[in-house]
């Protein structure tokens, strides 16, 4: 939270010291990694061993190649993640010239931040009774709910927004929980689950990668920071290109249920 509202409380003050103060914001912020990191390695429980390894990765590979229902996760997976990183990519953006609200955007953030803290052990729960593909699924479409009103927005419109972002926090919980939760399914005793979970991080980072590239698309539609014109381009792209892949990630999830209903959950790895 305060990594969202340090950077743009210090872009809503002087401009001239913006450089510097960003610059040591940086250096603090990796430091704290760093001790975290550290931390992580000291305290993590130990990696357990399986009954048997995979010790070829080409071997392993393959078997993750053949494994269908992992292969049906990656569709929806990769489109839900898509729909949260590009309005993460655009949101200031579109806080500042849409609803011309920049000095809110530290706020706006928080609140986003803070529902998806408040919200993840009610997800929790709720996979415990309904299942992780069906509780991932009402995450999606209260995501969907909250951001179909967002192109409708307009200047001066920051409670609306901040039900928004309420809204999408609270469902970013089930977005980013459950689909580790299904790959647990999805992986046979003995396999090597780091490398299943490492091509689903390797698809996180393509999404985050190809979300950056909807800001020179946008400079071809005509948008150009801090200027009214050009603004319909970002909202669409802000609000309703995500609902859309949101949509096709919950077409998509309907394949992955049949190949997971069946499966045993196997215990998360720490």
């Amino acid at each position: 939270m305060l990594a969202s509202l340090i950077p743009a409380s210090i872009l809503q003050g002087d401009l001239a010291s913006a450089p510097g103060e960003m610059l040591l914001f940086s250096v603090l912020f990796g430091t704290l990694l760093l001790l975290a990191m550290l931390a992580l390695l000291r305290a993590a429980p130990a990696w357990p061993e399986p009954s048997h390894t995979l010790t070829d990765w080409r071997a392993a590979l393959r078997r993750m190649a053949v494994n269908r229902g992992f292969r049906r996760l990656l569709a929806p997976y990769f489109l839900d993640a898509l729909s949260v990183s590009l309005p993460a990519t655009l949101a200031l953006f579109f806080i500042s010239d849409r609803l011309q609200a920049g000095s809110m955007a530290g706020p706006f953030l928080a609140c986003y931040f803070a529902a998806a803290a408040c919200g993840l052990p009610l997800w929790t729960r709720l996979a415990g009774r309904i299942g992780p593909a069906a509780c991932w699924r009402v995450g999606m479409a209260l995501a969907v709910l909250g951001f179909a009103g967002v192109s409708l927005l307009g200047p001066g419109d920051t409670w609306p927004y901040l039900a928004v972002c309420i809204a999408a926090g609270a469902a970013l919980g089930a977005e980013l929980a459950m689909p580790p939760v299904l790959l647990a399914r999805l992986i046979d005793a003995g396999e090597p689950a780091g490398v299943y979970y490492g091509t689903l991080t390797l698809l996180g980072k393509l999404e985050l990668a190809l979300s950056g590239l909807a800001l020179p698309v946008l400079a071809w539609l005509g948008y150009q920071p801090g200027l009214v014109e050009g603004t319909l381009a970002l909202t669409l792209s802000y609000a309703a290109v995500p609902c859309v892949l949101k949509l096709l990630a919950l077409l998509s999830l309907s394949r992955l249920e049949s190949s997971t209903t069946s499966s045993p959950l196997l215990r998360s790895i720490p």
